[in-house]
């Protein structure tokens, strides 16, 4: 019920039947009014659907209003000054997060080396699984096992060095080896 009755109230203003004029907001200065708004952007409008979003403005945006602020420009109300910390303190805050965010980034990628590694030789893995796949389906049955058995055992260039080295970071060769799909065995 009160979900429709403030979609009724923004769709249609708080006095939409006429029965409380005492409601009726006729000057810009009232405590109803959205000061940010008045000046041209309301932070709360700005970010909506977004994660800074922090709902929607609960005060009222009439144009009516508006344009009665803007004839009373003249004299300094304070409102510019609101809205300007208002967009600074937000600044910060993105800024902060954003920063955090870099540093966890920065963090999480700090074992570039060894991870390109890793990379580097799943690569490999898949490309010898492809060839193999591919001599089976060519008919190459044992030649294919054969060449799934060497990429097992590292005898394909290396490969046992750095199975080794990775492993002591971390990885280890069986934690390689059942990365391999379990279906071409």
């Amino acid at each position: 019920m009160d979900a429709q009755r403030a979609l009724l109230d923004s769709l249609m203003g708080f006095n939409r039947d006429g029965d409380r004029p005492e409601e009726d907001v006729t000057d810009f200065r009232h405590p109803r009014v959205c000061k940010r708004w008045l000046c041209g952007l309301c932070p709360r409008e700005l970010f909506q659907n977004t994660r800074l979003d922090s709902g929607a403005c609960t005060l009222l945006h009439l144009p009516e209003l508006r344009v009665a602020y803007e004839k009373e420009n003249k004299r300094d109300f304070g409102y510019e000054r609101d809205l300007t910390h208002e967009l600074s303190r937000m600044l910060a805050e993105v800024e902060k997060k954003i920063a955090k965010g870099q540093k966890r980034l920065d963090e999480d990628t700090g074992d570039g080396e060894a991870r390109n590694q890793v990379l580097q030789l799943t690569h490999e893995i898949q490309e010898s699984v492809k060839q193999a796949e591919k001599k089976t389906e060519d008919g190459q049955v044992d030649e294919s096992l054969e060449l799934l058995k060497q990429e097992k055992v590292g005898g394909n260039g290396g490969r046992e060095k750095r199975e080794t080295r990775e492993g002591s970071e971390g990885v280890t060769s069986e934690e390689i080896e059942t990365s391999v799909p379990a279906q071409i065995y």
